[in-house]
């Protein structure tokens, strides 16, 4: 968490890029439960790293964010992704614990929060480090 909040979501993605990190891409349960944990004291809500391209929701690796299209886990809340208005976009609710699709410039306060992920490796290896490795080193940072 940067501490920081961001109304676009190309602008979370910049500075999460100048942290050598991008937003969540949410791949797994525990990885939606470690995220949800390490916020759970937020009312607050995180831009994720999916778009919709070709009229699906997909992570910026292209890789499905929707059950329809063969996505591996999916935290939609019930109705989404609606793609209301021209929702491009979309955040992790933190009192919903779910995923909603929205604008990618979102003009209201509070803006969502910038949460950066990195994949963090083991003495310079391709090997990534488990949920448990990664809570040791990383925090919530208040601002």
């Amino acid at each position: 968490m940067t501490g920081e909040t961001s109304s676009k979501v190309e602008d979370a993605q910049e500075k999460c890029k100048t942290m050598s990190a991008t937003l969540p891409i949410i791949k797994s349960e525990s990885e939606n439960s470690f995220i949800l944990d390490m916020m759970s004291n937020q009312k607050s809500w995180v831009w994720l790293g999916m778009e919709r391209k070709q009229s699906k929701m997909v992570w910026f690796d292209d890789a499905p964010a929707e059950p329809s299209n063969g996505a591996l886990h999916s935290a939609w809340k019930a109705d989404e992704p609606s793609n209301t208005g021209n929702e491009n976009c979309a955040y992790l609710s933190f009192h919903d614990k779910a995923w909603n699709d929205n604008k990618c410039n979102y003009g209201n306060n509070p803006s969502p929060y910038v949460l950066c992920q990195r994949e963090h490796k083991r003495n310079g290896s391709s090997e990534i480090a488990g949920s448990e490795e990664a809570e040791s080193c990383c925090r919530w940072l208040p601002h």
